[in-house]
């Protein structure tokens, strides 16, 4: 796969603390890997307070379930205004 030198990357993680966690180290490897790049990470408020200020993490996104249909068109709406190169859904 041909990637620009600053690949645009969205993270797309929506499940629990947990998975989060778990995520981190392949986040990590990934700003090692390609340190240019910027990386966006989409995911639910409970998970936002462990990636904030994560040196790895550019961006965040959040997606609020609760907030039903508005949110979910809201949360398309931003990604929409994003062009990014890779999608990674964990």
């Amino acid at each position: 796969m041909n990637l620009p030198a600053q690949p645009r990357i969205c993270i797309v993680l929506l499940s629990a603390v947990g998975d989060v966690v778990h995520a981190l180290p392949i986040v990590t490897a990934i700003k090692r890997h390609r340190p240019q790049s910027k990386i966006t990470w989409l995911l639910q408020d409970a998970g936002a307070a462990l990636i904030q200020g994560h040196p790895a993490v550019d961006e965040i996104l959040l997606f609020r379930r609760q907030a039903g249909l508005a949110g979910f068109v809201k949360m398309a709406m931003e990604l929409a205004e994003r062009p990014f190169d890779v999608v990674l859904d964990l």
